[in-house]
């Protein structure tokens, strides 16, 4: 968490199971999050599309931002799912690599953000 995330925030919605944050146009306050995840996703619902990214982190590595694997954030401008990859050493002449997997998926209607309605909406999206 950073020092200017609050929680309270209205954007902010937690669930048993999952953490959302909604863009707000009109709420120019920075809001950020990051976690460590081995099989991480994130969604962004709008207008009936679905926009998935999938990233699975390498394990007993160290990663940036206290060990994030991902990051969302958000300001009255933007909103961002952010992968991280881990702290590389990149030799002279050498790369790194760092995949990961988008989907977009039509004609989806995600009535409330609750366990129930991610896990039957989403889930069987990402094979789950």
């Amino acid at each position: 968490m950073w020092a200017y995330t609050d929680f309270s925030d209205s954007r902010w919605k937690f669930t048993t199971k999952y953490v959302s944050l909604r863009m707000d146009p009109a709420n120019s306050s920075s809001q950020k999050l990051g976690l460590w995840n081995a099989k991480t996703w994130a969604a962004y619902a709008l207008n009936g599309q679905l926009f998935i990214k999938r990233y699975s982190p390498a394990a007993s590595t160290n990663y940036p931002d206290f060990g994030c694997s991902f990051e969302m954030f958000t300001n009255n401008e933007f909103l961002e799912m952010e992968t991280l990859g881990p702290i590389t050493k990149v030799p002279a002449g050498g790369e790194v690599e760092h995949s990961e997997r988008w989907s977009i998926h039509r004609n989806v209607q995600l009535k409330a953000i609750t366990d129930a309605e991610i896990d039957r909406i989403v889930l069987p999206l990402l094979g789950f």
